[in-house]
């Protein structure tokens, strides 16, 4: 089971988050250069961005990817990279070479799928290995953007594919094979609404195309959910 990190409020996970975040690309960069991290879409990782602009990092050596995006403009409210760019990127000094947002054409998001996973190659090595992939929980077990019972969580071979979502757009997502290979998966869950999903991801029986998240920290070596107390099981507080 993931290691499980519960906090008294929202405002401290994010701090911790965003602690836990930079001494992640200390250590990177100190052991190989460069610190590469996935960013997570939604509203909860907005606070944590915000906090990490005033971190201590060297970001002329960070390598920014995406574990997802809705098929919509990158203007769009609904946009993760929009959001991300806001929170974090527009407000650090990192090389813009270095952002590596995904382009989901919705006219053909096989494609775009194709080659943002041959981006990740050309960048990360061919396997695409990831320092940190940092993701959120969905009230339904998702995470990334894999949905229960879609094709996504099928694929085996492939690191990132189109797939269906319930809301706003389709999506492109990082597969479980592209997530469970980050050397560090970081889950922050926070508020009330997130406490079923969150219960069924660590308590329930493996079941990953009801309980998605569990395809990606399912037995992972280094993964750590970060919750709040109103999110979290009934557990002790950290």
């Amino acid at each position: 089971m993931p290691e499980l990190v519960v906090l008294p409020h929202s405002d401290a996970v994010h701090e911790e988050a965003a602690r836990r975040i930079a001494a992640a690309c200390q250590q990177a960069q100190d052991a190989r250069g460069v610190f590469s991290w996935a960013l997570s879409g939604g509203s909860t990782p907005r606070t944590t961005y915000r906090l990490l602009r005033e971190a201590r990092i060297d970001w002329s050596r960070v390598e920014i990817f995406w574990s997802d995006e809705r098929a919509v403009p990158a203007d769009s409210p609904h946009s993760n990279q929009r959001m991300a760019r806001e929170a974090l990127l527009d407000g650090v000094p990192i090389p813009s070479a270095s952002i590596h947002p995904m382009q989901p054409d919705p006219a053909d998001l096989d494609g775009a799928a194709l080659a943002y996973e041959a981006e990740m190659r050309r960048v990360l090595g061919e396997d695409a290995r990831v320092d940190l992939a940092l993701l959120g929980l969905g009230d339904d077990a998702h995470t990334a953007s894999l949905f229960p019972g879609t094709a996504a969580l099928d694929e085996a071979e492939r690191l990132v594919v189109a797939n269906v979502a319930p809301v706003i757009a389709p999506r492109l997502t990082w597969t479980p094979r592209a997530l469970r290979a980050a050397r560090c998966i970081l889950v922050l869950v926070v508020g009330a609404s997130k406490r079923a999903a969150l219960t069924r991801a660590l308590q329930s029986p493996y079941d990953p195309k009801r309980v998605p998240i569990q395809s990606v920290i399912h037995d992972h070596a280094n993964a750590i959910v970060i919750a709040d107390r109103e999110a979290a099981p009934h557990e002790p507080l950290a």
